[in-house]
């Protein structure tokens, strides 16, 4: 398994995150996370680290129309490697994906893409910055990215409810398993933190990623680490102060 493709897929999918701003309103079961500006720290096995991510949400709605939007970019610091990425998405206030941009940089190769979905066919037209190579595939109802994936899941968390096993949007289809795992106190940055503890199995369409993500015990259920084990070690998103 390529790094750089568990690097891609943890890091957009349900990476271990820290808020800017360490106050934030709860969100309820009936209510949805606020906004939130969130930064990444990526590790080696050795806890060095390997780069940094930066994400945001905003609800450009109402608080009766949300309308979320969502970006996330990161950068890894490889020698010899360039390996730098930035997404973008727009879903509604169930979190529905409307589209989904990707602006990807790996070593000389480069994807810069867009997928826009058609609710009422159920498609999801995938187009190149180029205009060349247009494609199309099915999706289900209210399809998820993998960033609105991201605030689905910690409501469902929220609502005292697993989300069920199902199809993600991310450029081609992915599958999404979560499975409870216990609780468990860990400590991350300067913070001793009671989460839960859930194992993450995506399959996509030639590779799988197995990674455990580890959700804060508060008011909007704050990843706080992902952790991948490789054959090289367990290299990991953590949670700073």
């Amino acid at each position: 398994m390529n790094l750089f493709f568990y690097l891609r897929v943890f890091g957009v999918l349900l990476a271990g995150v820290t808020l800017s701003q360490p106050v934030v309103q709860a969100a309820t079961a009936n209510a949805p996370i606020p906004d939130e500006t969130l930064d990444y720290s990526i590790n080696w096995p050795s806890g060095l680290s390997l780069g940094e991510a930066h994400w945001k949400a905003h609800n450009s709605g109402t608080a009766q129309a949300p309308v979320w939007e969502f970006g996330f970019n990161a950068e890894a610091h490889i020698p010899a490697y360039g390996l730098s990425d930035s997404y973008y998405a727009k879903a509604s206030g169930a979190y529905c994906t409307d589209k989904l941009s990707k602006d990807e940089q790996h070593g000389s190769r480069k994807t810069d893409e867009t997928e826009t979905v058609d609710p009422k066919t159920l498609t999801a037209t995938r187009t190149p910055s180029s205009g060349e190579g247009v494609s199309t595939l099915t999706v289900p109802d209210c399809v998820h990215d993998a960033l609105s994936f991201l605030f689905f899941t910690r409501r469902e968390l929220l609502s005292g409810r697993i989300p069920p096993p199902q199809t993600i949007l991310f450029g081609g289809r992915y599958e999404v398993k979560l499975t409870p795992l216990g609780e468990e106190k860990i400590r991350s940055g300067d913070r001793t933190y009671d989460t839960d503890k859930y194992g993450c199995h995506v399959q996509g369409p030639s590779s799988s990623v197995d990674m455990d993500i580890y959700f804060a015990r508060d008011a909007v259920r704050t990843p706080v680490r992902v952790r991948i084990p490789l054959a090289m070690g367990a290299f990991s998103v953590e949670l700073e102060h």
